[in-house]
This record gives structure tokens, C-alpha cells and sequence, in this order.
């Protein structure tokens, strides 16, 4: 009788670790699936990313060239890096120099519409074209071009939908004393009215996400940057600040001509943007206010009857403030509708900006070698 022989193996394992069955089958080890499932599954594509870097001008000649070659034309984890220039009715060769300096595209607006016009403008513009983040500077080249990548990687790694460069305006060497305090108030005023902590409210070096360019919407008339924050803010998104140098400016600000004139511009900003996002809050102090004011009259007419008109002012004064708070249901309800309508021309912007044309306005030039050369002197 021939002899039986089997031959020693590995044991073999089930899925589960129990004991060899009979019809146990020996499995890859689980790094090998794992190895195998990755190898299988194709990569991720990355998205295409395009940044473009928008100056609003107004009579740049001079500083526009400075600004136009520090740009780069090159940022880590970007694909295509373009320049917008925004002429808001420049009377000098601004046009004619940011063709010949090769900005990709130009916007020339004939009249001077004010720099909160001109901001907006160019966001439209620079979302037509296609753009992922939209980088915004100034024509006087007041801001480190090199601090650009550093505004944009906050938004690249999806942290932030806006991000201020902060010039850490209390130690600014070449800003007065005066005008580092004021900007330092103004910076906390802002931040507790948007709850978001903005060390450099007023900075115009900024980088805005698409979806935060597409919620913009700017109602002021004197300047964007404190109203946009607001409005960014109260909108549910990210916003972050990013320490960034600066260089002086030697030529006198075209936005105001004095402290004083400043203070007023920007403090009415300051209280529009809070009554356009708090209507409700603020008739309710002055309800508040003229209720305290009037039953405090009433009760000096009751205790003093001999004060001539204090029953009628505290009547009157009672009267407005019962009226303020009957407004503040009203303000509530229309911020609500306020809310609505931002969201129905959130879509309609979608649609017209992606669905549509490049371009919708006849002041927009697309810049070209040919252009540059057709254009030697001033626009």
C-alpha cells in the first residue's frame, strides 16, 4: 500500500481570524487591498485655478508702472495669473501705459464714478473672465506685490473667502501719530460691529474668493472696504487677515483732502453698513432711548407741575419711541426680504456671468501685443 504524504504549510486563515475551515481560502494581506484599491481608483483632477489681479487708477501715470512690474505672474498652486486695470476716468496716459506695460485686460470707465464704483466694476469683470480668487491692490503702488501669494493661500486651502492685508497700522513708521490711532479705532469699531476681529479695516489690499465676489454688492459710493467687510461677515463666511508690508505714498490721498473729512466719510460708512445689517437694533435703541427720555419728562411734569411744556415734549418723546420700535418690526421684516433678494441675484449673477458672454460692458478692453502697438500715446 503506497504511503500517504502530505507536506507541511502556512496555516490558513479566514476573513474573520477564526480557525482553518474546510473551505477557508487564503486572502491578501490588508495592505495589499489597500495598495491595489489606490492603484485602481483614479487620481483626483486638480481644478483649474486662475488669479486675477485687478488696480483700480484714477490719474496713475506716474506709479502705475512701479505697480504694474512688481505683480507676479506666477503663484504657487495657480494656473494662470492675470492683471485687470480699472481706469475710474483717469485724464493722464493711465490707459495707454497699462496697454503698452501689457496688462491683460483694461477696463476704462470715461467718468470718475469714485473708487467703491470702480472696485465693483472690476469684480464683475474679473468673474466674466473666469476668475477663481480676485486680487485687489492700488495703483500707487503703496503695498508689497511680493505679499500676494500670502493673501491667496488662505483661500487655495479653502480657510478663508477673503482675506485683509493687515499693515499693522499701530506700528506703521511712516503713517502720524494721529492717523495710527484713528485707523486703530476705526479697525475696532469695525470688528465688533462685524464680530469678525479685522485688525486693518481700511487696507485695499485684498483677495476675494469667487463666491465672495459673487455676494458682493457695494451701496456706498465713497469706498468698499469697510462696507464688504460688513457684508462678507454678515453673509456666514471666512474672512482672515494676513500681515503684509507697505511702502509711503508720497502724493496726498485722492479719497479725502483732510483728518476731519475722513472721519466723517468713513464714520458714516461705518453707521450705514451697521443700519444696513442691523435695522432691527437700531430702532430698538432709539424706541429705548426716547421712552427713558419721555417717561423721565413725564414723571418731572407729574412731580413738578410748574416746568412749563415738560407733559407735552414727554408725550412727544414717548410717541416717537414707541414709533421707533414699531419700526423695528418693520426693519426686521425688510431685512429679511433684503436677504431674499441678495440670494435671487446671487443665482441670476451665476447665470449671467457663467452662462453668458466674457464680457458685458463696452469699456472693457482686452489687451494684446496689437492694442499695445495701435496705442503708443494717451487713451
Amino acid at each position: 500500500m503506497a504511503a500517504h504524504t502530505t507536506t507541511e504549510s502556512q496555516p490558513v486563515v479566514s476573513a474573520r481570524g477564526a480557525r482553518p475551515g474546510r473551505f477557508a481560502q487564503e486572502l491578501p494581506p490588508r495592505a495589499a487591498v489597500a495598495e491595489r484599491l489606490r492603484l485602481d481608483r483614479p487620481e483626483p483632477r486638480r481644478r483649474h485655478v486662475k488669479v486675477i489681479i485687478q488696480i483700480p487708477c484714477f490719474n496713475e501715470q506716474d506709479t502705475l508702472p512701479a505697480t504694474l512690474a512688481d505683480l507676479p505672474r506666477a503663484i504657487e498652486g495657480v494656473d494662470d495669473v492675470e492683471l485687470l486695470v480699472i481706469s475710474d476716468g483717469s485724464t493722464d496716459n493711465t490707459v495707454a501705459i497699462a496697454k503698452q506695460l501689457g496688462a491683460d485686460h483694461i477696463l476704462d470707465i470715461k467718468t470718475n464714478r469714485g473708487l467703491a464704483d470702480a472696485f465693483s466694476r472690476g469684480l464683475q469683470l474679473a468673474l466674466s473672465l473666469g476668475a477663481d480668487i480676485i486680487v485687489n491692490t492700488d495703483g500707487d503702488n503703496q503695498y508689497d506685490a511680493a505679499d500676494i501669494p500670502r493673501l491667496v493661500r488662505p483661500i487655495l486651502e479653502g480657510r478663508a473667502d477673503m482675506v485683509i492685508g493687515d499693515r499693522g497700522v499701530g506700528r506703521v513708521a511712516h503713517f502720524s501719530w494721529l492717523k495710527r490711532r484713528l485707523q486703530q479705532l476705526g479697525s475696532r469699531m469695525v470688528s465688533a460691529l462685524a464680530r469678525v476681529p479685522i485688525p486693518d479695516a481700511t487696507s485695499g489690499f485684498r483677495a476675494y474668493s469667487r463666491d465672495a465676489a459673487l455676494n458682493m454688492v457695494i451701496t456706498g459710493t465713497y469706498t468698499y472696504t469697510l462696507e464688504s467687510i460688513m457684508l462678507i461677515a454678515h453673509s456666514g463666511m471666512a474672512i482672515r487677515s494676513v500681515p503684509i508690508r507697505s511702502r509711503p505714498v508720497e502724493r496726498k490721498s485722492r479719497l479725502f483732502r483732510s483728518i476731519p473729512e475722513y472721519l466723517w466719510r468713513a464714520g458714516l460708512s461705518i453707521f450705514r453698513g451697521f443700519l444696513f445689517y442691523n435695522p432691527a437694533l437700531v430702532f430698538v435703541v432709539m424706541g429705548v432711548v426716547g421712552l427713558t427720555v419721555g417717561g423721565s419728562l413725564l414723571a418731572a411734569a407729574a412731580l413738578l407741575p410748574n416746568v412749563p411744556g415738560a407733559f407735552v415734549l414727554g408725550i412727544l418723546i414717548c410717541g416717537g419711541g414707541v414709533t421707533a420700535l414699531l419700526m423695528s418690526i418693520l426693519a426686521d421684516i425688510i431685512n429679511s426680504q433684503r436677504r431674499y433678494n441678495r440670494e435671487i441675484l446671487l443665482v441670476l449673477r451665476r447665470h449671467a456671468l457663467f452662462g453668458g458672454s466674457e464680457a458685458h460692458t463696452s469699456a472693457y478692453i482686452r489687451n494684446t501685443p496689437a492694442s499695445a502697438a495701435a496705442t503708443p500715446g494717451k487713451d
